[in-house]
């Protein structure tokens, strides 16, 4: 680490753990008083942080700092207020309106991460990822398993996902994630959110809806279908 990335990490003053992860922490900036949230993630994370830093999207946390050391990231980043979809869930299902609303923000969100010279995945897009802050904003967080695309390559080196959420070429079959991934991620969300059923648990599958609730419409049933197409 650097002199100057030392002296930046002193400008934060540790808050305390954020929940349970030890490795997660809100920090407040002693020079600007603002407050972020620093984490340690894998060192081959730091192009996907960097880019992130460097791009910054209305739809993502803001970066604020990336430093590398010899064992691991050092990132800090916006501290967000507000409940994560998963959370949400629990207290009640989301309009069809609601829940279109929620998704076209998730796709403003991955539009220039999939438009990008340097296209990144992010792999891991479900309701316990995505923020509704205070202020009615809607913020993917979490690239952790984030990824880069890579021309050519036939599979992913490092298989992640969550079950029932992931793509089926996020646990080996058909080829390396690519931007699809993320769609399909995104139907497995609009499911979850106008259903309440969640797909990462048994028995881990995404129904047609209306099977579920025949008050809920075609058209948002072909998208979802779409979205969640093995092929």
């Amino acid at each position: 680490m650097r002199l100057d990335e030392e002296y930046c990490l002193s400008e934060y003053v540790d808050l305390g753990r954020l929940g349970d992860n030890e490795k997660v922490h809100i920090v407040r900036n002693q020079v600007n008083g603002v407050i972020g949230v620093r984490k340690y993630v894998a060192l081959d994370l730091e192009e996907i942080y960097l880019f992130l830093k460097e791009n910054p999207n209305a739809y993502i946390p803001k970066i604020y700092e990336c430093i590398q050391t010899d064992t691991n990231l050092i990132v800090i980043e916006e501290y967000l207020s507000g409940k994560n979809l998963e959370e949400m869930l629990k207290e009640k299902y989301f309009s069809e309106k609601d829940a279109a609303d929620i998704i076209i923000c998730l796709c403003n969100a991955l539009y220039p991460l999939h438009h990008a010279k340097m296209l990144v995945i992010c792999r891991d897009l479900k309701a316990e990822n995505v923020i509704l802050t205070n202020e009615g904003e809607v913020k993917l967080v979490d690239f952790d398993i984030a990824r880069i695309y890579q021309p050519g390559k036939s599979k992913d080196t490092v298989m992640m996902g969550t079950q029932g959420y992931a793509a089926p070429e996020q646990f080996g079959g058909m080829g390396q994630t690519d931007a699809r991934t993320d769609i399909y991620c995104l139907g497995a969300t609009m499911y979850h959110l106008v259903t309440g059923m969640n797909p990462c648990e048994p028995p881990y599958e995404i129904r047609p809806i209306r099977e579920i609730d025949p008050t809920l419409s075609g058209g948002l049933e072909r998208i979802i279908t779409k979205c969640t197409q093995p092929d």
